[in-house]
């Protein structure tokens, strides 16, 4: 919350040790668009811990779950705070690997009884794309690999955005690739689920899974092989 503000141009006026102001008219105006809609407006003082007469924020209160949706959403923006893209030389690599982040999420339908019952669940989800290779959803091997990549040296800034503009080119055009695997892996949970239901002997009522769409794009980040 504190870095949030301060990267959103609205840092915090600590109060004493335990509360703080923020001034709304400071955030950027597609924020306080938002916030208005929850009557958050002028200068609000308020605390991370409960105290008399101050508003406590929580993680799902309006102006924290507000900071935090706009950055997501403009993380991969180049004139946004929060970007997340990255072109990285690795050792192990072999020839250019796209790692693309996306968050998911599913409404699922429970049906017992002639009634339904709706649950939304989130996931996240990498896919990556080896040389010019099919875009396909990353294994635990793949995870696991990624996860253990040691640098291997360094790219210049003009062929880093090269690669990073093309990337988010081909997620732009290329949506139903992406889509296409998104739906796959709800297939995949609704197995999942039924396999679950079998094992627990549940035979009454159904359940189905529903990827809602657009996702949200986290990341991406290019890996180069060394030289």
């Amino acid at each position: 919350m504190i870095s949030a503000a301060v990267f959103l141009g609205a840092p915090l006026e600590p109060d004493n040790n335990s509360t703080w102001t923020i001034n709304i008219a400071n955030l950027p105006a597609a924020l306080r668009t938002r916030l208005e809609e929850h009557k958050l407006s002028g200068k609000i003082r308020f605390s991370f811990q409960p105290v008399s007469g101050v508003l406590e924020l929580t993680r799902t209160h309006p102006l924290t779950s507000g900071l935090a949706d706009y950055i997501a959403e403009r993380a991969l923006d180049r004139n946004e705070v929060g970007r997340a893209a990255a072109v990285k030389v690795a050792s192990g690599i072999t020839e250019k690997t796209t790692v693309f982040s996306l968050r998911l999420r599913y409404c699922l339908t429970y049906t017992f009884n002639q009634k339904t019952h709706d649950l939304m669940a989130e996931e996240l989800l990498t896919l990556i794309r080896t040389g010019s290779g099919p875009l396909h959803i990353a294994t635990a091997e793949e995870n696991k690999f990624l996860r253990e990549l040691k640098p291997g040296g360094n790219i210049v800034d003009a062929a880093a955005q090269r690669f990073v503009n093309a990337a988010l080119d081909e997620w732009k055009d290329d949506i139903s690739t992406f889509a296409a695997l998104i739906h796959e892996r709800a297939e995949v949970l609704k197995s999942d689920h039924d396999r679950i239901r079998a094992a627990a002997r549940q035979k009454a009522g159904s359940v189905s899974v529903k990827a809602l769409m657009p996702p949200d794009l986290l990341s991406v980040c290019i890996l180069m092989p060394a030289l």
